[in-house]
C-alpha cells in the first residue's frame, strides 16, 4: 500500500458511527475492519500514527483501533497525542498489541488507553470487548450529560427524581422514580415514615445510614444499591446534594437515581475478558500472578510458606498438527478440568488455599497458600504434584477421541513468603523444564544448581551467537580409512569452538544450542563452505579424490534453500560434487519422509553422496530404507565400542555390513579405538573405519601434511 495516500474512506454507511482502524500490516487492518463494521460502525483506516492523528482531526471517530508497533509515531505516543485533542479525552481506544508485559500494560493505561489486546488475536473476543466498550462508553456520556443537566433535570423532567424537605419531614418523588423502584403511589408527597417504609428494603438499608451521614456532615452523597425488579437484579445508582438557606443551613436534599445495571455489566464483562482465559474459565496471568503477589505479603506477615507449582502439557504440539487447533484448544481445557478435580479431590490442609490458573498456550500454574515447608521434598508439594501426574497419566475423553496426554512439573517452595512472584514463577518454570528433560511424568524442584545450568546455557548461547555471526568457529577432519587397501578415503568434518575464555567447547555441548536457537543454519552454511574450501587444497590424484562428509541437521535440509545452497557452495569451492558426502541420521529421515526423498533425489541430481549416519540407534524400518537413495552407511560408535569377544554386538555388526552389501553401499564404522575392534572389522568386510586408533580430528592445515606420512608410512604401519 501506498505510504502517502490520505487515510482510505469507503463512504459513510449511514448509521452516524465512525471507527478508526490503525495497523501498518494491511492484513491485520483488513480482518480489524471487518470486526469493526459488523458492529455497524463506518470506518477509515490509517497506516501509522501521524496519520492516524491527521484522521481522528479531520473525522472525529467514535472508536479507535490501534496497533502499537508502527513507524513514523507508535500506538502509545498516538493515543497521547489524541487525547491532548479537545474531542479526544472520552473516545474508547483500543491498543493491539504483541508484547505482553507489566510496564507496557502500565504505560498503556497511563497514556489512555481505554482498554488493549494481545496478539494473536482473538477475534470473537475482539468484537464483544468492542461492543462492551461501546455500550459502556456510551452509557459514561450519557451520565456525563446527566450530570451536567442535573439541575435542569430536576426542574423539568423530575426524571428517576426526589427531594427530602428536611423542615418539613416528607419526601417529594417524581412518577419516574416510582417506575424505576416499582412503587405503588398515591400521591407525590410522603412523610418519612412512609417513604422509608414504600421503598425496598435493599434500598432502605443502603441508603439510610448514607443520608444520615450526609445529613451530620451537610455534605452530597454517592452511593449504589441493588435490588430486584422484575425479577432480575438491577443496580441502581443514587445521587444527592444540599440546597441550603441563607447562612448555609440546609433545606433539602435533592437526589436524583439511575439504573444503571448495563454499565456494571458491560464493566464486570471487560473485567472477566482482561483477567479470566477464555478458554478454561480460569484466571490468567496477569490476575494469577497479582493473585501470588498478595498471598506472599500474606505470607510475609503470618510467617508461613507458599508453595508453586508450574505444570506444562505435552503431546499438545502433536494433537494440534493431527487434529487442528480448535481440537487442541478442547484437549487443553479437559486438562484442566482434570487439575481442578484432581486439586479438589486432595486433601491438603484446612488452612491451606489453592489458586489456579492458565499461564501460556499449554501451561498451568498454582499456588498452595498456608503450606508447611520447612523441607520441599518432605512437605505436601511432591504429592501434590504426583497426583497431578497421575491424573493426566489417564487418556482424556475428547468428542469421539481417546487422547493420551503428559505433563511435567516444576515445583519452588517461598519459604515465609519471602521472594517476588514473578522471580519464583520464573524458577518455577525452569524447574519444569528440567523436569521435561529428565522424561515425560517427571517433577523437579527448583535448585541453585539447576537454575545456574540455565543461566550457563543462556550465557553459552549469546556468546554462541557472537562466534557464528563472526565467522569464528573452525572445522577440524577426522581421516577415514580404506579397510582393504589402508589407504585414507576421506575426512569427516567437524565444526569447532574455540572459546577464549572456557577454552575448547565440544560439539554435544554447543550443537544441541544452535539447533534449538536456529543458529544451525547460519553455523552449517559456514562449516560447508569452509570445509568445501578446504577439501579443494588436499593432494589427491584425479583417479581417487580424498572424499568430503559432512553432517547435515534437519533444520538444513528442511529449509528452502539447501540444495541450492549446496550448488553454489560446490561451484564457488569447485570440489567435485562426488567428493562431497552429506551426511543424514535416520531420525532426520523418517519425518516427513516424501518431503525428504524429493530433497535427497534434488541432492543426488547434484551429484553428491549420501550417506546413513548412526545406523541402528534410531527406529531403523525397512519400509522406508530400501526407497533411500544413499551411497554410504556407518555403524554407531555405541556398536563398535562393544565389540569384545563374546559379545552380542559382534552379531549386530555382522548383520549390518551384510545388509549394506547386499544393497549396495559402503559401510563405515566409526568410534574404532583398538586395534581388536579394526580386525573384527576387517574380518566382517567392512569398508572403512574411522575413530582415534586411526587418528583424532586435526586442524585443517594438518590434514595436508598428515595425508603424505600416512601414504608413506602410518598406514602400513596401522595394518600391520
Amino acid at each position: 500500500m501506498n505510504r502517502n495516500h490520505e487515510p482510505w474512506d469507503s463512504g459513510r454507511s449511514g448509521l452516524g458511527l465512525t471507527a478508526l482502524v490503525v495497523d501498518d500490516d494491511e492484513g491485520t487492518r483488513l480482518l480489524l475492519r471487518s470486526v469493526v463494521e459488523q458492529l455497524g460502525y463506518h470506518v477509515v483506516e490509517a497506516v501509522d500514527g501521524k496519520e492516524a492523528l491527521a484522521a481522528f482531526v479531520k473525522n472525529a471517530p467514535q472508536l479507535i483501533v490501534m496497533d502499537v508497533l508502527m513507524p513514523r509515531m507508535d500506538g502509545f505516543q498516538c493515543c497521547q497525542a489524541i487525547r491532548a485533542e479537545p474531542a479526544g479525552s472520552d473516545v474508547p481506544v483500543v491498543l493491539v498489541t504483541g508484547v505482553d508485559d507489566n510496564p507496557s500494560i502500565e504505560r498503556a493505561y497511563q497514556v489512555g488507553a481505554t482498554d488493549f489486546v494481545r496478539k494473536p488475536i482473538n477475534w470473537i473476543i475482539l468484537r464483544h470487548r468492542i461492543a462492551f466498550i461501546t455500550r459502556a462508553n456510551t452509557a459514561f456520556q450519557d451520565l456525563k450529560r446527566s450530570e451536567a443537566r442535573l439541575v435542569q433535570a430536576q426542574r423539568l423532567a423530575k426524571l428517576a427524581a426526589w427531594e427530602w424537605h428536611l423542615h418539613r419531614r416528607e419526601f417529594e418523588v417524581s412518577q419516574e422514580l416510582a417506575d424505576l423502584l416499582s412503587l405503588q403511589l398515591r400521591q407525590a408527597r410522603l412523610g418519612e415514615d412512609e417513604f422509608w417504609s414504600t421503598v425496598p428494603e435493599t434500598m432502605r438499608e443502603r441508603l439510610a445510614p448514607t443520608l444520615i451521614d450526609a445529613l451530620r456532615d451537610q455534605r452530597g452523597f454517592s452511593v449504589d444499591f441493588r435490588l430486584i425488579r422484575d425479577k432480575r437484579e438491577r443496580i441502581i445508582h443514587a445521587e444527592g446534594e444540599f440546597v441550603s438557606f441563607a447562612g448555609g443551613v440546609p433545606e433539602a436534599m435533592h437526589c436524583i437515581m439511575q439504573d444503571v445495571t448495563d454499565q456494571y455489566l458491560a464493566q464486570e464483562e471487560i473485567f472477566r475478558l482482561s483477567h479470566y482465559d477464555w478458554l478454561t474459565g480460569l484466571p490468567n496471568q496477569s490476575l494469577f500472578t497479582e493473585q501470588l503477589r498478595v498471598a506472599l505479603l500474606r505470607g510475609k506477615r503470618q510467617g508461613t510458606d507458599i508453595g508453586i507449582i508450574y505444570l506444562g502439557l505435552g503431546r499438545i504440539k502433536a494433537v494440534r498438527e493431527a487434529m487442528g487447533p480448535a481440537f487442541a484448544d478442547r484437549v487443553v481445557r479437559e486438562a484442566a478440568l482434570v487439575i481442578q478435580d484432581s486439586l479438589k479431590s486432595m486433601k491438603i490442609g484446612d488452612s491451606a488455599r489453592v489458586e489456579i490458573a492458565r499461564y501460556g498456550a499449554i501451561e498451568f500454574t498454582i499456588f498452595v497458600d498456608q503450606i508447611e515447608c520447612p523441607d520441599p521434598a518432605g512437605s505436601a508439594l511432591p504429592f501434590i504434584a504426583q497426583r497431578l501426574l497421575d491424573d493426566l497419566s489417564e487418556p482424556l475423553k475428547v468428542d469421539l477421541h481417546t487422547v493420551p496426554v503428559a505433563c511435567s512439573i516444576g515445583i519452588v517452595c517461598a519459604k515465609g513468603g519471602q521472594g517476588e512472584a514473578e522471580t519464583l514463577l520464573k524458577y518455577a518454570h525452569v524447574a519444569m523444564n528440567a523436569a521435561r528433560a529428565k522424561g515425560e511424568r517427571a517433577y523437579e524442584f527448583h535448585s541453585t544448581e539447576i537454575q545456574r545450568q540455565v543461566m550457563e546455557r543462556f550465557s553459552l548461547e549469546s556468546q554462541l551467537l557472537a562466534a557464528v555471526r563472526q565467522n569464528a568457529l573452525s572445522v577440524h577432519f577426522q581421516p577415514q580409512i580404506d579397510i582393504a587397501s589402508g589407504t585414507i578415503r576421506g575426512f569427516e568434518a567437524l565444526a569447532r569452538w574455540q572459546h577464549v575464555d572456557l577454552g575448547m567447547i565440544p560439539p554435544d555441548r554447543f550443537i544441541p544450542i544452535a539447533e534449538e536457537s536456529g543458529l544451525i543454519l547460519e553455523l552449517g552454511e559456514q562449516i560447508l563452505v569452509k570445509a568445501l574450501t578446504e577439501a579443494k587444497t588436499w593432494p589427491a590424484s584425479e583417479d581417487c579424490p580424498i572424499l568430503l562428509s559432512v553432517n547435515v541437521s534437519a533444520h538444513q535440509l528442511w529449509s528452502r534453500q539447501f540444495v541450492q545452497l549446496v550448488q553454489r557452495a560446490l561451484e564457488t569451492s569447485g570440489v567435485t560434487p562426488t567428493s562431497l558426502v552429506l551426511e543424514l541420521t535416520e531420525s532426520v529421515l523418517i519425518k516427513n519422509l516424501e518431503s525428504t526423498l524429493r530433497i535427497l533425489h534434488s541432492l543426488k541430481d547434484l551429484g553428491v553422496r549420501l550417506s546413513l549416519d548412526d545406523f541402528g540407534t534410531g527406529f531403523s524400518s525397512m519400509s522406508y530404507f530400501r526407497d533411500l537413495p544413499m551411497d554410504e552407511l556407518k555403524i554407531d560408535r555405541s556398536f563398535v565400542k562393544a565389540l569384545e569377544p563374546g559379545t552380542r554386538e559382534l552379531a549386530i555388526v555382522r548383520s549390518v555390513i551384510s545388509l549394506g552389501h547386499n544393497l549396495d553401499l559402503n559401510i563405515v564404522a566409526e568410534g574404532v579405538e583398538t586395534e581388536y575392534q579394526l580386525k573384527v572389522l576387517a574380518s566382517q568386510g567392512c569398508d572403512s573405519a574411522q575413530g582415534y586408533l586411526i587418528s583424532q580430528p586435526m586442524p585443517a592445515a594438518a590434514v595436508g601434511p598428515y595425508v603424505r606420512e600416512f601414504e608413506g608410512s602410518a598406514g602400513s604401519s596401522l595394518f600391520g
